[in-house]
């Protein structure tokens, strides 16, 4: 049966990541750092951040290898460097820190050199970055993960003991979790398991992995019922990289649900839209554009990431 199941759906998940990455590469110019769609530089460096982010898993998985929409977003996220000056905001702007270790893998991957990015690096690894940046833990297993990514040595605390203060770690009730909670939950796995190229199991005991597994697909069951492709999303991924049974009826159904969802969401140009977007049209096409970018761009970029881990 799963047999036929997925044989079924796998030109659907497909057509959904392909007229994502279409999207993204023709609305590659919002994600510049230069680009006056927002006031705020940080919400500017995290769009671009975030584009590299994904750039760094496609480049690990086989389905995008040899994608030349791929190659496209690679020089892109290069030029918007080399003309922008962030290791010197970073120096201003400690925050930034983890961002800039994901260039710098970005940097590795791609065998680019640039002096200034180990050198920044280096340089805040001999100080105390930790009581500077006052994370909440799953952000310091962020920045912990972006800098061995990046080839970074670091003395942040161990993943385990990371972990265990983390909402998953503490076992939070799902009827008290708020969004950003789901996301702690989904980047906790995300970074344990190296987006799914190791067994979260080198790390957590398998009972810690068995209530991961239960969670996971019960905040699926909750983004799905709210309609949140953004967080379902990355569940989805989530599914994948602890390797949850496919073949499982139940979990054949929620996980057919989330697609035809998706595919009923999708808007016609290939974007996803979030839980914020609202149809604007009566406003000038620019605009329209500039909002459906801004309240799609991330759940677009998520469900890329979905659809590639589906197949990896």
């Amino acid at each position: 049966m799963y047999s036929h199941f997925y044989k079924e759906n796998k030109q659907q998940i497909y057509d959904i990541g392909n007229n994502a990455m279409d999207w993204v590469v023709k609305n590659l110019e919002y994600f510049d750092l230069q680009h006056e769609i927002s006031n705020s530089f940080r919400w500017r460096l995290k769009t671009y951040v975030e584009l590299v982010f994904l750039s760094n898993y496609l480049m690990r998985t086989s389905l995008w290898k040899n994608d030349s929409r791929l190659e496209v977003i690679q020089d892109f996220i290069w030029k918007v460097w080399e003309r922008s000056k962030l290791t010197e905001l970073i120096h201003h702007d400690p925050d930034g820190l983890a961002g800039l270790a994901i260039i710098a893998e970005f940097a590795k991957e791609t065998n680019y050199r640039d002096q200034s990015l180990s050198f920044t690096l280096k340089k805040f690894r001999d100080f105390n970055y930790i009581d500077l940046l006052k994370k909440i833990p799953f952000r310091v297993i962020d920045l912990k993960y972006s800098l061995e990514r990046a080839g970074i040595e670091n003395d942040l605390p161990s993943y385990k003991s990371l972990y265990n203060e983390t909402v998953a770690g503490k076992k939070a009730p799902i009827s008290y979790m708020s969004t950003m909670d789901i996301y702690s939950v989904t980047h906790t796995i995300f970074y344990l398991t190296d987006m799914g190229s190791q067994p979260i199991e080198q790390i957590l005991t398998m009972n810690e992995k068995s209530y991961l597994e239960r969670l996971v697909l019960q905040l699926l069951c909750v983004s799905l019922r709210h309609r949140n492709l953004d967080t379902a999303g990355e569940l989805i991924m989530c599914c994948n990289f602890l390797d949850i049974p496919k073949e499982n009826e139940l979990n054949q159904l929620l996980f057919q649900t989330f697609w035809d969802l998706l595919q009923y969401s999708q808007m016609k140009k290939g974007s996803i839209p979030s839980p914020t977007y609202q149809d604007g049209t009566k406003e000038p096409s620019d605009s329209r554009r500039e909002h459906i970018f801004k309240h799609s761009y991330h759940s677009t970029l998520v469900i890329i990431g979905s659809v590639t881990s589906w197949f990896s």
